[in-house]
């Protein structure tokens, strides 16, 4: 593919997927907003306990074939078929597991709801399972604005009916039906919008030439939901079940924004890296691309969400209000946790699943040991500790990985420091602006347009790369 072409690609992917993840996380935040509202803590506490078996569950389902179809230089039919028979078949075998495993995972916590939550929650994975072939051809084939319809669509039919159980007063089952109607509605869209169909020819020969491959992604996917998902299980075995909710409100809404960075660039990075292997040169060239791109959006978007964290809260529900520290301690680790994710993004692409199995385990490791020494010090002095390890994981990719593509640590200080110092120099500056509103709704109001007109302002005079090419796109596409 030529450069221009790819570079051309690569923006249009980035806009969409931009505009795919910031829609679903505006969708998302206004339910949460609702939903934050009319819930109790217990209520987010008790489907939180649930988060580590459908974070594994759903990395065994999905295998690591989305990224190993990317991957292959040649792809036929048979390669996706196989992967849709295979993904349903774990996907139905897995549900009926956690059928049964059920009653001892409420057991193990002590919450006999718990039976069944799960048994209504995990169907997700079936529905899932039905559409993983087809959103993997989405992903192969950059088809980031079929993705993003399907998406926002699906997280607004999930939200509004979620909203409508919560008013109605059914508690968490609203959270639960959130979760498996947006699954079932993703997966029958992409079923109906995707051009290719599966048949009934099963040929399994497919996966095994990509399970090599895909299974230490597999593995290291399988470390890293242990390694999210520890504390969440330390929490609802040592803490009640309002205490876990509001750990895992004050984290829900960092992995949010940080999900939302993620999307955009995730959308394209490994596709577009995996067309470049062949050139070194160029092939660092596009990775420190995404480096700064992924710093110049996480850093004022994290540093942004841990300033206006009191306010967020106290206007939607102040009983949330212990949750803050989290978010705030949560969203600083988020900015490494977001670097990571390009390291990971560049092995894949270069095939080199080997390096992310090895990076992930040694964080994993680091995380767990953690969690058992500090998890009586409370939900703050966890977030505290995620937050640092997150920032060592850090250090630990660009050691194993960096050097794979050449890129050295003073290159990723260059590349992340000057947005991370303008980030804290327009919130600083946005302090001051704002320190004489004490309407906690005007003062939230007031801090998200003096950050957000500061930064774009910083760029613009700066002239950052980055604001040029986008400016650019924005006005081609405009006059179209």
């Amino acid at each position: 593919m030529a450069g221009s072409e790819l570079k051309n690609k690569t923006i249009r992917g980035l806009f969409w997927g931009g505009f795919n993840s910031g829609m679903k996380q505006v969708v998302s935040a206004l339910i949460g907003i609702v939903l934050l509202s009319k819930l109790a803590p217990g209520d987010y506490g008790l489907v939180g306990m649930l988060a580590i078996f459908t974070g594994i569950a759903g990395t065994l389902q999905e295998g690591g074939f989305t990224s190993a179809l990317a991957n292959r230089k040649e792809f036929s039919h048979d390669d996706f078929n196989a992967v849709f028979w295979f993904n349903n078949i774990i996907s139905i075998l897995m549900y009926v597991v956690l059928w049964f495993c059920a009653p001892l995972i409420a057991d193990f916590y002590g919450q006999p709801e718990l039976v069944r939550i799960s048994r209504v929650l995990f169907l997700a994975f079936v529905f899932n399972g039905l559409s993983l072939a087809f959103n993997a051809y989405l992903f192969r084939f950059l088809m980031v604005r079929e993705k993003a319809a399907i998406e926002i669509i699906a997280s607004i039919v999930a939200g509004l009916a979620a909203i409508f159980l919560a008013i109605k007063g059914y508690g968490y089952w609203a959270l639960v039906v959130n979760t498996v109607l947006m699954s079932f509605v993703a997966s029958l869209l992409r079923i109906i919008i995707v051009p290719w169909k599966p048949t009934f020819k099963m040929n399994f020969r497919p996966v095994w030439e990509m399970f090599g491959f895909s299974f230490k992604l597999v593995i290291a996917s399988f470390v890293t939901q242990l390694q999210n998902n520890i504390f969440s299980v330390v929490l609802g075995r040592a803490y009640t079940e309002r205490e876990v909710g509001f750990y895992s409100q004050g984290n829900k809404w960092t992995v949010m924004g940080q999900t939302m960075i993620s999307g955009t660039i995730n959308s394209v990075a490994q596709p577009t890296m995996a067309r470049v292997t062949d050139n070194a040169e160029r092939s660092l060239k596009v990775f420190r691309k995404f480096m700064r791109l992924t710093a110049c959006l996480v850093c004022p978007a994290m540093i942004g969400l841990a300033f206006i964290a009191p306010q967020l809260i106290q206007v939607i529900n102040p009983e949330f209000m212990p949750s803050v520290p989290v978010m705030q301690l949560c969203s600083l680790g988020c900015i490494a946790l977001s670097l990571s994710n390009m390291y990971s993004q560049m092995n894949i692409a270069h095939g080199r699943s080997d390096l992310n199995l090895l990076v992930t385990i040694i964080g994993a490791a680091l995380q767990i040991a953690m969690a058992f020494v500090v998890y009586r010090y409370g939900i703050n002095v966890i977030a505290l500790t995620i937050a640092i390890c997150n920032f060592v994981i850090l250090a630990a990719w660009q050691l194993i990985s960096g050097r794979h593509v050449g890129y050295t640590l003073p290159m990723l200080l260059k590349d992340l420091l000057p947005y991370a110092g303008l980030s804290v120099l327009v919130v600083t500056a946005a302090f001051f602006a704002t320190r004489f509103i004490h309407n906690a709704a005007l003062l939230l109001c007031a801090k998200l347009v003096v950050v957000a007109v500061l930064y774009v302002l910083a760029l613009k005079i700066l002239d950052s790369a980055i604001y040029r090419e986008a400016r650019v796109f924005i006005k081609r596409h405009w006059r179209r």
